[in-house]
């Protein structure tokens, strides 16, 4: 079954170039020759301005994507990160609503990509028709044989692409601001920064924004990015800056060179003018040049994106299993591939791709704002698995605008875009009804995070002790982690000379009964329980024993039987300890509200903790965003509790790091009945030959 599974994995071969340019080929495309004549005719040199609000908004949902994306790199982007947070419902809806935003989108570049030929044409007096639908059919299926033959190619192709068409846009529209501020003859500064008012501003952004979708690519390829938990919030961040800043330097330079009125006359092929115009023939075939190498990335990026969807729907079964194949040879998803190839090819032969276009846009941002609302419902639920190696500032401020402004920017939009999309949701929704009613998906489970952390097993003793109906434990803590496996130990405590056999053979049901209880009080769904009952004289003997006969990776450990409020994490690997470390220590934080107190506590007087490992540990506490006070104390484990009671109980958090002469029945019977800390972390030293 693993192996199948690798099998039917992508592989992680696009570096943090390759990414960006992504992003930056996808932003950076149509919208970079298309909008700046559409949007200055509308708000002149205010279109400066939408494109910067537009850029804000982007760069807010893109911080809470970066989060997610590191703590759940996988392939399907917006689309994984809604299913697993909001369920299968708006995971359906925004998978299959990505789906088909990103094969508007694709034609609506296509499209672009054949005028541009026709008039790169048209500049040597070649004249061949019209045929905009076949040309752009013919480069769709290049483009898909191209993602069929490996990303890693892609990848290389978007390169090439996105680098040459920089070099061109920033050349040429570089000495454009040369001109502009008059360093090659008359400055030609506009007049006016908000010729049409502050309300064509807005409106100009809602148009405008189709030319951010690019950056959420990104993380619909998660898992094909190498070190994901360092590259996604790079490219994610780093792609929205510099489409921001190319196209408020191609706006400006368009804006300054030409009026309101002269833009609204030139339309979509303003940029070729203002080529012509500072350049002559060279710049005007340079522009066209430009515009072909943009609409290709733009088409090539939403080609890869939009099959990864699908992809991971199929993974996920919610749409056929078939769709989550890969390639045998080239090890990509050529059925997800074909699924979107056709319906792009088919949209090529509709009229008015521009209000398929800002369908695209206003699809995504529906995605987007789910997004920002994902983050939120994740740092409220914090779940086990959630362990970003990113973590936004001035939460939850920026979630909370970015959802507010994506949903704002949709009534901005065309009375007829809107229609089209809740169609398109409408046909989303009758699919789930149809095919994906009643299924499941799985846990996200983060690469930086070993298998055991992401889903463990844990062990929940409960001793019982004849208790009433109505003297019910309380399992409070367990609502922080609501994807728990657990394995619930009632035990009963009974004397050395009597045998469990006997004790068992003695019990009339009351302890079955009361074990019974506290399983339905438990807040975990019932099919992620297993329980045993079992008879013993030493306690901590019968947890380590069921802990290793079991392979529980953590203990849940009792103050007491009336809660359960310590986390007792056996991990091996110190990558594993950092990333729980991080997320334990922001979890005490928020309801600290202080300084913690942490305690290094080693069970040996002579130390064994690793020369750094303080330092280490004030990286983490630091890396998390908070103020500790940290202490280093050495205890053999006769006297654990002897002189570090009360340290140890004004303690938010002990790490405990066990070694080789570590007493575990000691140690375990300390932590039961002796130790109050709320939060307790156990380390375990590593094998020599590990």
């Amino acid at each position: 079954m693993a192996e199948q599974e690798n099998e039917n994995t992508l592989e992680r071969s696009l570096g943090l170039l390759p990414a960006l340019a992504i992003g930056v080929g996808t932003m950076v495309g149509a919208g970079v020759f298309v909008f700046p004549g559409l949007a200055g005719g509308e708000a002149g040199a205010g279109a400066n301005f939408s494109f910067i609000i537009a850029g804000c908004i982007a760069m807010l949902v893109a911080l809470c994507t970066a989060e997610l994306a590191t703590a759940m790199p996988q392939s399907g982007g917006g689309y994984f990160f809604v299913s697993r947070v909001m369920g299968v419902r708006l995971g359906t809806l925004v998978g299959l609503g990505q789906t088909i935003g990103l094969i508007f989108a694709t034609a609506f570049y296509l499209s672009g990509f054949a005028e541009y030929v026709l008039e790169l044409l048209a500049e040597f007096d070649i004249d061949i028709g019209s045929p905009v639908a076949l040309l752009g059919v013919g480069m769709a299926v290049l483009l898909l044989l191209l993602n069929l033959t490996g990303t890693e190619k892609v990848g290389q192709a978007q390169n090439y692409i996105v680098a040459g068409l920089l070099v061109i846009l920033l050349t040429l529209f570089g000495y454009g601001l040369l001109d502009v501020f008059g360093a090659t003859g008359e400055q030609r500064l506009p007049e006016a920064l908000a010729p049409n008012g502050v309300m064509a501003i807005l409106t100009t952004t809602a148009l405008v924004f189709t030319s951010f979708l690019g950056f959420v690519q990104i993380a619909t390829v998660a898992g094909e990015v190498k070190t994901p938990y360092k590259t996604l919030p790079q490219a994610l961040a780093g792609s929205v800056l510099i489409a921001t800043a190319v196209y408020v330097l191609v706006v400006f330079v368009t804006t300054s060179l030409f009026t309101a009125e002269e833009l609204s006359e030139l339309g979509e092929t303003a940029t070729v003018d203002v080529g012509r115009k500072l350049v002559g023939t060279v710049g005007a075939l340079g522009i066209l040049f430009a515009g072909l190498l943009a609409t290709l990335s733009s088409a090539n990026a939403s080609i890869l994106s939009a099959s990864r969807t699908v992809y991971a729907l199929g993974r996920d079964k919610l749409l056929p299993e078939k769709s989550g194949e890969l390639h045998p040879k080239y090890g990509t998803p050529y059925v997800a591939l074909g699924v979107v190839g056709l319906p792009i090819m088919a949209s090529l032969f509709i009229g008015r791709l521009e209000v398929l276009a800002e369908v695209a846009s206003l699809l995504h941002l529906i995605l987007y704002g789910l997004i920002c609302i994902t983050l939120v419902l994740c740092r409220r639920r914090r779940e086990l698995w959630y362990a970003p190696t990113f973590r936004i500032p001035l939460y939850p401020v920026i979630p909370i605008l970015g959802a507010v402004a994506c949903f704002g920017l949709i009534a901005l939009m065309e009375a007829l875009s809107i229609y089209i999309g809740i169609g398109a949701i409408a046909v989303s929704f009758g699919w789930f009804l149809y095919y994906d009613r009643g299924k499941e998906v799985t846990a996200p489970q983060p690469t930086h995070i070993a298998p055991e952390i992401r889903r463990p097993y844990i062990l929940l003793p409960v001793e019982l002790k004849g208790r009433g109906e109505d003297d019910l434990p309380s399992f409070d803590l367990l609502n922080n982690f609501s994807r728990l496996k657990l394995f619930v130990l009632g035990y009963r405590m009974i004397p050395e000379q009597t045998s469990p056999q006997q004790a068992r053979e003695q019990d009339d049901g009351k302890f079955t009964q009361e074990l019974e209880r506290d399983i339905e009080a438990i807040p975990v769904e019932g099919e992620r329980i297993e329980h045993d009952l079992a008879y013993t004289s030493d306690a901590a003997d019968l947890l380590s024993r069921y802990a290793e006969e079991k392979h529980c990776q953590a203990i849940l450990i009792h103050s007491g039987i009336q809660k359960v409020d310590r986390l007792v994490l056996p991990l091996s690997r110190p990558a594993d300890f950092g990333v729980r470390l991080v997320t334990v220590l922001r979890e005490l934080a928020e309801t600290r509200k202080r300084p913690l107190l942490l305690l290094l506590l080693e069970t040996e007087e002579e130390s064994r903790w690793e020369d750094d490992f303080e330092a280490k540990a004030r990286t983490l506490v630091a890396r998390a965003g908070l103020t500790a006070e940290m202490t280093v104390q050495h205890a053999e484990t006769d006297n654990l509790v002897e002189g570090l009671t009360s340290t140890l109980n004004k303690s938010d958090l002990v790490i405990l790091r066990e070694t080789e002469g570590t007493d575990r029945h000691d140690l375990l019977a300390h932590l039961r009945d002796d130790i109050e800390a709320p939060a307790l972390v156990v380390l375990e030293v590593e094998e020599e030959d590990a």
